[in-house]
């Protein structure tokens, strides 16, 4: 027998198997679970799902709290999920993108940072990736404050102080 025959018995060998086993579980012989491991528990009592019921909550709490506070500038949710003992799916996780607009002018620029701040840190428990938005938008938040103080600077040095002293009645 060559490679290719063999390799091809060992897989309807296994897919024989394979049937065999199934058939004994539909006959309901499958093996019992163990005790305490949550199998074949009431939904209301098995600690897994209440858990994860718990995680769901609370993760759309946190996720409405982040695309509230950052208003037209968030995306939709987006949820990770698990499928729980019940094979029933669980949000897990999410996130809110946030998009972050260039503005005309260093002071509409601040705002806009300030906003991605507000809505990083929505929540009384900020998660790391929480805590790194925020980070990076005031990072963002002092750059924006150093071209506003330059922007002022140049305006300042601009001004014609000798037209102005005329209007206070001064004299050089």
């Amino acid at each position: 027998m060559d490679l290719s025959a063999a390799v091809l018995a060992a897989g309807a060998a296994r897919r024989t198997q394979d049937k065999r086993r199934s058939a004994k579980e539909d006959e309901g012989t499958a093996p019992l679970p163990l005790p305490g491991s949550g199998e074949n528990l009431p939904e209301e009592l098995d600690p897994r799902i209440r858990r994860l019921k718990e995680l769901e909550k609370e993760v759309l709490r946190h996720e409405a709290a982040h695309a509230a506070s950052a208003g037209g500038m968030g995306w939709p949710v987006v949820y990770r999920y698990a499928t729980g003992p019940d094979g029933r799916r669980y949000i897990v996780g999410g996130h809110v993108t946030i998009s972050v607009p260039k503005g005309r002018t260093p002071e509409e620029q601040l705002r806009i940072l300030s906003r991605v701040i507000g809505a990083a840190l929505a929540n009384p428990d900020p998660s790391p990736g929480d805590k790194a938005a925020a980070r990076w938008a005031a990072r963002a938040e002092l750059e924006a404050l150093r071209e506003l103080q330059a922007a002022r600077r140049d305006s300042l040095e601009e001004l014609d102080l000798e037209s102005l002293l005329p209007t206070f009645g001064a004299e050089l």
